[in-house]
C-alpha cells in the first residue's frame, strides 16, 4: 500500500502541473495555525498529527491555505490525490507585498494519495521561497508562491524523502473561518483524517 501511495504522489505532482486539479484555496483573517506537535514514532499518531497541523482555529492572524485536490480517473479506484500548503501572512495584510521564506519560516506542506492519508509526505525543512500578492476586486488576492522544500514521509518506512519545488499562481478568495470545509482546515467534531484528504 505505501508503494502504491508513493506512485500516486509522483502522479499527483504531474497532474497538478498540468492544471487538472480542483483548487480550493482561501485566505482566512482572524485565524491561527495549530501548534506543531513533535513526532512520537507511533505511525498512526504521527500521521494524524501531520493532518491536524493544517487545521485552522480562531485567532488574530491572516493565513493562506493552498488546497488542491485531484479526483483521479473515473476508470480507476483510489487514485485521488491532494496537496495542502499552509502559512501565515502579515496582518494587517497590505494591499500588495512580498515576503521571503526560509528555514525559519513556519510553512507546512502535506501531500499524497487521498485514500492513504497515513502514507502522506510532509515538510522536513524549507530551503527557500517567496510569496507575493496583489489585492483585486472584493479582496481577492492575485497570489504567487515559489517554494523549495525538503520532504519526508509522515510515517516510518515511507518512500518520499526528496527535495521538491512548488510553484503556484492564481487568484485566492478571502473566506471566513466558519465557511471552510474540513478539507480546507475547519475543525469539526469528526476527527476522521479521511475527511481532510477529500473535499
Amino acid at each position: 500500500m505505501p508503494r502504491a501511495a508513493s506512485a500516486l504522489i509522483a502522479m499527483l505532482a504531474a497532474t497538478l502541473v498540468a492544471g487538472c486539479a480542483r483548487d480550493l484555496s482561501a485566505v482566512v483573517d482572524g485565524a491561527a495555525m495549530q501548534p506543531p506537535a513533535p513526532a512520537t514514532g507511533d505511525a498512526r499518531h504521527d500521521a494524524e498529527t501531520a493532518h491536524v497541523a493544517h487545521r485552522i482555529t480562531p485567532g488574530s492572524g491572516t493565513i493562506l491555505l493552498l488546497r488542491e485536490y485531484d479526483p483521479g480517473s473515473a476508470m480507476t479506484i483510489d487514485d485521488e490525490g491532494f496537496r495542502k500548503v499552509t502559512l501565515m501572512l502579515p496582518r494587517p495584510l497590505p494591499e500588495s507585498g512580498e515576503i521571503t521564506l526560509g528555514p525559519s519560516s513556519d510553512v507546512r506542506v502535506i501531500e499524497g494519495g487521498s485514500s492513504w492519508p497515513r502514507a502522506a509526505c510532509v515538510t522536513k525543512s524549507v530551503r527557500a521561497g517567496r510569496v507575493a500578492w496583489l489585492t483585486r476586486w472584493r479582496g481577492t488576492l492575485q497570489l504567487t508562491l515559489e517554494l523549495d522544500v525538503a520532504m519526508q514521509p509522515v510515517s516510518p518506512g515511507g518512500e518520499c524523502a526528496r527535495d521538491e519545488r512548488i510553484a503556484w499562481s492564481g487568484r485566492v478568495p478571502r473566506m471566513p473561518l466558519e465557511r471552510l470545509s474540513p478539507f480546507q482546515g475547519r475543525v469539526t467534531g469528526d476527527l476522521s483524517v479521511y475527511r481532510e484528504t477529500h473535499p
